[in-house]
């Protein structure tokens, strides 16, 4: 038995420092944007689909008047998908002196539909989609025309990072500044796995020819990576991804334990649609390695005798995440994130199996809906 326990910890956490390895290879891999002097030459519709966002919308839309664009390069495109709150009042004052904004409602239900009414009424050839909880830098749009015109690619992936107050805003803003550098790290190694719906850029008439969201649709997440896998997978020399600290989007984390679970369980219901192995093979080990973590820890409590058998993978594991999120974390300046690493590991432990679980046994809520 014993012998057994070994060899699976031997072959689970090899397999997981090698992918670390290799995120890291892929981060350093990876080349960084600079902000230079560019005059305005791309042309953005900005969408933001909204489902009872009182709290959050009219800081959304404060934050996007205040980009440093020129007006008539950009227009803001808000669609209302049957809110049942006063976001769409609140909505509507706030716009009332922007001219280059305008309000929709939705008359059919779910974020696609209202994500597919805001493109088709768009007048720009560049659609960004992002998040009614969403901020942004004033040099933001600056930030992806420049990028835009120096690759014109058909679809960038831009950085998302979380804002945070408390201890559990920030181990949930560690944990996702992980996801962020694993983005950028596989998409050094051209396995195009991630990508985030608040911070996404692509072209108005590739999407159309594409036809949007068809054959996705049955998904009522996925807005961003299965479109990016259509994307990819009839132009995938033209994805690509901006790493750039000026040009991130800063998000939401989830209030309480209870949202946040609910909100992995949803992103987690995404994989099995995934047509990308890697990004399977990926989060088996991740799920593997938290698993055998949790397994370990509970024979440890057991049995104190066993506690060893956790403790030294367990280590082993903070050690080679600390060398990545590192990396990560120095670029996006945000250091002071990771004196959290164990605690956010322990949190791992803890959750991503009861997650990865969840999501093959369970539903969740989305914005007062139920799937």
């Amino acid at each position: 038995m014993i012998h057994f326990l070994l060899l699976t910890i031997i072959t689970i956490f090899s397999s997981y420092l090698l992918l670390v390895l290799y995120l890291i290879m892929g981060w350093l891999k990876s080349n960084s944007n600079t902000v230079r002097i560019q005059h305005p030459a791309a042309k953005f519709s900005i969408i933001i689909p909204f489902r009872n966002e009182k709290e959050s919308i009219e800081t959304c839309i404060q934050s996007l008047s205040e980009l440093n664009y020129p007006t008539d390069f950009f227009e803001l495109i808000l669609v209302n998908d049957n809110s049942t709150d006063n976001s769409a009042h609140i909505t509507a004052e706030k716009i009332k002196n922007l001219s280059n904004a305008k309000l929709f409602d939705l008359k059919k239900k779910g974020k696609k539909a209202a994500l597919e009414l805001g493109i088709a009424m768009a007048n720009n050839p560049i659609i960004i989609t992002t998040d009614a909880d969403c901020n942004f830098q004033s040099s933001w749009l600056k930030c992806i025309n420049q990028f835009y015109c120096e690759t014109n690619a058909k679809m960038i992936v831009g950085p998302v990072l979380f804002n945070y107050q408390n201890i559990f805003d920030k181990i949930q803003a560690l944990d996702f500044l992980s996801l962020t550098g694993t983005a950028i790290s596989t998409h050094a190694h051209n396995h195009k796995i991630l990508s985030n719906g608040a911070n996404l850029i692509f072209e108005k008439k590739t999407f159309t020819d594409l036809n949007g969201y068809y054959l996705i649709d049955n998904v009522p997440t996925g807005d961003d990576i299965l479109l990016m896998n259509k994307f990819n997978n009839v132009y995938p020399n033209s994805i690509k991804i901006l790493k750039n600290i000026d040009c991130t989007v800063r998000t939401a984390p989830q209030k309480n334990l209870a949202k946040y679970l609910n909100q992995r369980i949803r992103w987690a219901s995404k994989i099995s649609s995934h047509q990308n192995t890697f990004s399977k093979v990926l989060g088996l080990i991740i799920f593997l390695s938290n698993s055998l973590l949790l397994i370990l820890l509970i024979l440890g409590v057991v049995n104190i005798k066993l506690i060893g058998f956790f403790m030294i993978p367990f280590v082993l594991k903070c050690f080679i995440d600390f060398l990545f999120l590192f990396l990560v974390a120095r670029f996006f300046r945000e250091k002071r994130l990771l004196w959290l690493i164990v605690i956010t590991e322990i949190f791992n432990v803890l959750t991503i199996p009861i997650i990865a679980a969840s999501s093959l046994i369970k539903g969740y809520s989305w914005k007062g809906r139920q799937y």
